[in-house]
């Protein structure tokens, strides 16, 4: 089994993201999502910092395919997810508050917000010797 990992960003708050895996036992594994909000833009799912009053819809799920040659590019499930929190990640000195929080008196803002999921790939044992991809797909690309 090997797998691969895709998102596709494109309206106003995201700035990019991440999934990674971790081996939990047998089949099972971890898959560790982080997207990178741009804090003067929407909230995600009504979650975040800074003093947007906009909402977008938070991450839910990511997909699993198949991928390799032999078992063509077939869509086989969701893997839900779990919100885990978020953390403001703007790199500022000590006397500078980022447009992540409330009383902003710098230019701009980065949160990261962390998902987690489980998928047992026994439960895809029809697709032994198989390729996966997990990727999601969000249209919501940070105008700045």
């Amino acid at each position: 089994m090997s797998l691969l990992f895709a998102f596709t960003a494109s309206a106003s708050h995201l700035v990019g993201g991440e999934i990674t895996y971790k081996y939990v036992a047998n089949n099972s594994y971890e898959v560790l999502v982080t997207l990178y909000r741009d804090c003067m833009d929407s909230k995600l799912g009504g979650t975040g910092g800074g003093s947007s009053t906009s909402n977008s819809a938070d991450l839910e799920e990511v997909y699993l395919r198949t991928i390799s040659s032999t078992c063509g590019n077939t869509s086989v499930g969701k893997i839900t997810l779990t919100k885990l929190g978020y953390t403001d990640i703007t790199a500022i000195c000590n006397t500078a508050s980022s447009k992540c929080e409330t009383n902003s008196n710098y230019g701009y803002g980065i949160e990261a917000h962390y998902y987690k999921g489980l998928v047992d790939f026994d439960n895809y044992s029809q697709y032994n010797g198989c390729s996966f991809q997990i990727f999601f797909d969000k249209a919501e690309r940070s105008n700045s």
